[in-house]
């Protein structure tokens, strides 16, 4: 899915248009004030030739016609920024989907999912808090495929996890015992929208996202969330 972003740079581009002009109008009054003095000062016998103010003042003229087109392009330019912001902002308390492990838990089921290519032997789910340790393991489905799982926020000695950040991390062996690769994907209710230099960002909690991250979009919902099984006796190491 792809927005077009929004950021920081049309308002300093009319901060810039701005101060263009303030210059220019600050140029052409010292010039006229020089002007001015040169004419009252000169010789009549010998009068100034005009030809250089003539094309100084052409200049200026120019100058002033290209920040003018500049200031008519700005507010272009934040008319559409603002259109952008408003298609942004509808998404916010709806539910988005990215690829990518990390997610925010936030006391309800987190939400996620994990695509295997292939068949594997054995698959096993990990959920890490932000310093990468083990808070939650259980097995998951071998076969080749999208696979949706929620975490109910059950950690691996029965109690509930903190709300935080935290990350999936699917791993799995096939039938040779080769590593398979697996693409996750995560998400999370939209709280807000903000600007930054790199475009518009969607808050998932502190989990921040661009538009173009965006691969689906729903409605709130939980499915139940699966039971744990072959849990480990202390948390294993980050695979």
């Amino acid at each position: 899915m792809s927005i077009s972003s929004i950021g920081t740079e049309p308002a300093a581009t009319t901060t810039r248009t701005a101060d263009d002009r303030a210059q220019l109008n600050e140029t052409i009054d010292n010039f006229l004030l020089m002007l001015t003095t040169q004419l009252k000062n000169q010789d009549p016998l010998s009068p100034m030739d005009n030809a250089e103010f003539t094309n100084q003042l052409i200049g200026f003229s120019t100058v002033e016609q290209l920040i003018n087109s500049n200031e008519k392009m700005d507010q272009l330019v934040e008319s559409q920024s603002n259109s952008a912001l408003d298609a942004l902002i509808s998404y916010v308390g709806l539910e988005v989907e990215a690829e990518g492990s990390g997610f925010e838990y936030n006391g309800a089921p987190a939400r996620m999912s994990y695509e295997t290519p292939k068949d594997a032997r054995s698959t096993t789910i990990t959920i890490l808090d932000e310093f990468g340790r083990t808070v939650y393991q259980v097995a998951g489905d071998n076969a080749p495929g999208r696979h949706e799982i929620a975490w109910s926020g059950q950690s691996y000695n029965g109690e509930t996890a903190p709300p935080g950040t935290y990350a999936i991390s699917v791993s799995s062996l096939d039938a040779e015992g080769e590593r398979v690769d697996h693409t996750t994907y995560t998400g999370g209710v939209v709280t807000g929208v903000e600007t930054t230099e790199t475009g518009a960002q969607l808050s998932l909690g502190n989990r921040k996202i661009s538009a173009d991250e965006i691969l689906s979009v729903r409605l709130p919902q939980y499915p139940a969330a699966p039971a744990q099984t072959d849990v480990p006796e202390t948390p294993a190491e980050p695979p």
